[in-house]
């Protein structure tokens, strides 16, 4: 048989060597967008809960988004956000609930 030179082993054995740090880099940068995107989550929870009950009620959450002018979201809209990140019906978020809903 035909021998591989060893420039391209060596090439070879680089590539798989990159391919595992590449991967490593990426769940690492991924960890830290998932925490940091759970950080940005509860700063807006807590700024939308003001009584510090755990959960944003509707007009807590009207009342968040209408400090807001440029949010851009009529009443209804925000109604059938909140609705539908509503998952247990309660008439209130949850942090669970809240967060789920910015994915």
């Amino acid at each position: 048989g035909m021998e591989i030179q060893e420039d391209i082993i060596s090439h070879l054995k680089f590539k798989a060597t990159k391919g595992v740090a590449h991967r490593i880099l990426l769940n690492a940068l991924a960890t830290k967008l998932q925490r940091d995107h759970y950080d940005l989550c509860l700063q807006v929870f807590a700024r939308l809960d003001p009584d510090n009950n755990g959960f944003i009620s509707l007009e807590e959450f009207r009342d968040g988004f209408a400090r807001r002018r440029s949010s851009g979201f009529d009443p209804e809209t925000l109604e059938g956000v909140f609705r539908e990140a509503d998952i247990n019906d309660d008439k209130r978020l949850d942090f669970n609930e809240f967060m789920a809903m910015t994915f």
